[in-house]
C-alpha cells in the first residue's frame, strides 16, 4: 500500500459530531445508490468502512453475505458482477493515470508557450512542449484537448499581462489506524 497516500488521524477525531455525520452521510448515499441498483456502491461502502475502520452497515453486510451465497451457488459469476464493476481496459486505465501525473507539467509548458507568443496548434506547440517536458507528442495532444477551453483564454503573447500557473499537489487522505477488530 502507498504509505504516502494516507495520513493517520487521531482517534478523538472520530468522536466529533461533524466527522461522524460526514461518514454517516457518505454511507447513506452509498445505501441509496445501492437500493437504486448501483452495485458498485457496495464496494464503495467497504472502502469507506476500511478508511475509517467503521463497522460495515447492516444493509451492506446483508448484501455481502447474500453475494457470498450467490457466488457459491453460481447465481453471480464473479466479484465483478457482485460489485457491478465493468472494467475498462487495463491499458486505458494506466494511460489515464499517466496523463493525470504529467498534466501539470504539460499544461504549464503550453501556457508558457502561449504567453511567449506561440500558437497552440499541433504543428508548432505540441512537438516543442513534448520535447521540453520529455513526453510524447500524443500525450501533449491528449492533455491539450482535455484543457483546450482553459488554455485558449491565454492570449497569444499574453497581452493582458495576466498570471498563470498549475499546481501539482498530493493531499494525503485521512485514515483511521489502530482500532481493535472486535
Amino acid at each position: 500500500m502507498n504509505d504516502d497516500k494516507y495520513i493517520p488521524v487521531e482517534e478523538e477525531a472520530y468522536t466529533r459530531p461533524e466527522v461522524v455525520a460526514k461518514i454517516m452521510s457518505e454511507l447513506g448515499e452509498c445505501r441509496e445508490r445501492f437500493v437504486q441498483g448501483d452495485r458498485a456502491a457496495l464496494f464503495q461502502t467497504l472502502a469507506i468502512c476500511a478508511l475509517n475502520q467503521a463497522v460495515i452497515p447492516e444493509w451492506a453486510a446483508d448484501a455481502i453475505l447474500q453475494g457470498d451465497d450467490d457466488l457459491k451457488t453460481g447465481a453471480k459469476q464473479d466479484f465483478n458482477e457482485l460489485f457491478g464493476w465493468r472494467p475498462t481496459d487495463k491499458r486505458v486505465r494506466r494511460m489515464s493515470s499517466r496523463l493525470r501525473s504529467i498534466a501539470p507539467d504539460v499544461l504549464l509548458a503550453l501556457m508558457k508557450h502561449r504567453a511567449e507568443g506561440g500558437n497552440l496548434n499541433q504543428d508548432e506547440a505540441f512537438s516543442a512542449v513534448a520535447s521540453e517536458v520529455g513526453v510524447s507528442w500524443r500525450d501533449v495532444k491528449a492533455i491539450y484537448k482535455a484543457n483546450k477551453d482553459k488554455l485558449t483564454t491565454i492570449g497569444q503573447g499574453n497581452p493582458s499581462g495576466g498570471s498563470f500557473g498549475t499546481l501539482k499537489l498530493t493531499i494525503p487522505i485521512p485514515r483511521r489506524y489502530g482500532r481493535s477488530i472486535l
